[in-house]
């Protein structure tokens, strides 16, 4: 049988002190871990209240776009422009028909002259004294003629009265009508002179402006004798070659372009002819008298060609490089952005003609395609 002091263990005053500091620090330890049970709490709940109190944020409104409806035409105009030179209308190299010295040369290089104005005269004195000549010798068989008209008179009075024989009659008819004849004859000679007068003085065909001048005063010219140029300056021509593509007959009227000044253009002709060297086909057109205008001076004529095929204007700012080598359009479909892919036709400087996906009054974004992308939600600018 056991002894009470076998039962229960005995404890040594340090062991209790040891355990009693364990519960303490486990009390203070459960203490703290309550208390901060306590402020979460609290300070959760004090959060949800403050989160009921804030609004919710707004949703973003969608961007404002500015927009243009397509509008699809037939087709579009282009300018072509092609080069030439202009040319006078008509040119003239003058010469004399006769042959003399030279009197005088009236003008110069580049004068203006009227139709009828004299450019040259001949010396004419040797003229004058062969017309003084046949003036003379006029006036000797005039004086023949009137003795042969009275020995005439005489021999058809002795006639009448049979003292006269026919054959001194018909002879004295025939020296009347001989007499006659040298008179006509002196008078041609005498036309022939007043025609090689006429013709010793150098007068323009027309309204022209002297080009050259090939004469001088003293020089003796012989007939055909290149004297004087004259180019014609009241209606130049454009001369132009125009490729086979073009229809000339469907352009009657372009533009000329002559050193930065543009004026009408009317056609006037075409050769029949193509040229070997350049394939093309000269067509004149008559143009207005511009001040300082010279023959063979380059221009530019400019016209205008309707190209068929169907499609639609816009703006350069509107269009943006797709994938490749591709571009493409933005367009706002209810409110919500596409692309339609296009093909450049034609471009200006702020605008291409174009086709590609899109239709009749489609909403194009005009202006900023980069700001946006297809599938975003936009609306479009007011006033649009």
């Amino acid at each position: 049988m056991m002894t009470s002091s076998e039962a229960e263990p005995t404890t040594s005053p340090e062991e209790r002190r040891g355990w009693g500091g364990r519960r303490g620090s486990a009390f203070i330890t459960l203490g703290f871990m309550a208390l901060g049970a306590v402020l979460v709490t609290v300070g959760a709940w004090i959060m949800g209240a403050h989160a009921e109190n804030v609004l919710a944020p707004e949703a973003a409104k969608p961007m404002s776009v500015s927009v243009t409806p397509l509008t699809m035409l037939d087709g579009y105009e282009v300018e072509r422009r092609f080069m030439g030179r202009i040319e006078a209308s008509r040119t003239a190299d003058l010469s004399f028909d006769v042959p003399g010295q030279v009197l005088k040369v009236l003008v110069d290089e580049g004068d203006r002259v009227a139709e009828g104005d004299t450019l040259a005269i001949l010396d004419t004195r040797l003229l004058d004294a062969e017309a003084a000549q046949l003036d003379a010798h006029r006036q000797s068989i005039e004086a023949r003629l009137a003795y042969a008209e009275k020995a005439l008179k005489r021999s058809n009075a002795l006639s009448d009265q049979g003292f006269n024989s026919s054959d001194q009659r018909e002879n004295a008819l025939a020296n009347r009508d001989a007499t006659s004849a040298d008179i006509a004859e002196i008078e041609a000679q005498r036309a022939a002179v007043a025609v090689r007068r006429d013709k010793s003085t150098l007068k323009a065909p027309f309204a022209a402006r002297v080009s050259a001048v090939h004469i001088e005063g003293g020089e003796t010219v012989n007939p055909g004798t290149p004297a004087i140029r004259l180019v014609d300056i009241e209606s130049p021509e454009f001369r132009v070659g125009l490729p086979l593509s073009i229809d000339v007959d469907a352009h009657p009227v372009a533009r000329a372009i002559i050193d930065g000044v543009t004026t009408p253009a009317r056609l006037r002709s075409t050769r029949p002819e193509i040229d070997a060297r350049t394939r093309t086909r000269s067509a004149v057109y008559e143009i207005d008298t511009l001040p300082g205008l010279a023959t063979g001076q380059s221009a530019v004529l400019s016209m205008t060609q309707h190209v068929d095929e169907r499609g639609a204007w816009v703006p350069t700012s509107a269009i943006e490089a797709s994938s490749g080598s591709l571009w493409q359009v933005l367009i706002v479909d209810d409110g919500i952005v596409r692309s339609a892919a296009i093909e450049i036709l034609h471009a200006e400087s702020d605008r291409v003609y174009v086709r590609g996906s899109f239709r009749e009054g489609d909403q194009l974004i005009d202006r900023g395609p980069q700001r946006v992308t297809p599938g975003q939600h936009v609306r479009v600018a007011e006033g649009k």
